[in-house]
């Protein structure tokens, strides 16, 4: 998925090629109807009251997943073509911090893996699994 800038600062046409931001996950910002569920922010609740010791495994996955996407999201920001086909948008997810992401990262990644086992009810694997610290 892309934007297209045809037209330059200066009026005359370009080819600038902007990609869709990372937010979006599998969708793009014009799928209105989409409906996005997901759990991937049910950590924060814990961690914002102050009970970030007791964020289980699966919280761990979700918030190593929620801050690895903002880190994208501030990559995407700080690429020349976001920076030149979309200047507005690049200021934005430049507000985005990067020294508190990259630490928390550093400290939840790989962590904890999602192993998936096979079963007499399940042989291939797809539905069962646990989580391994």
């Amino acid at each position: 998925d892309s934007l297209a800038q045809t037209v330059d600062d200066n009026g005359s046409d370009s080819d600038i090629t902007l990609t869709l931001p990372p937010i979006y996950g599998g969708t793009s910002p014009w799928d209105t109807g989409a409906l996005v569920n997901t759990d991937d922010d049910e950590w924060l609740t814990l961690a914002l009251a102050g009970y970030a010791n007791s964020i289980d495994k699966e919280g761990i996955l979700q918030a190593d997943k929620v801050v690895h996407r903002l880190l994208d999201v501030r990559a995407w920001a700080d690429s020349n073509s976001t920076i030149e086909a979309a200047p507005g948008l690049a200021e934005i997810g430049k507000t985005i911090s990067l020294n508190p992401l990259q630490t928390l990262h550093k400290e939840i990644r790989d962590t904890v893996e999602l192993v998936r086992h096979r079963t007499i009810q399940d042989p291939s694997g797809s539905k069962s699994f646990s989580f391994r610290l």
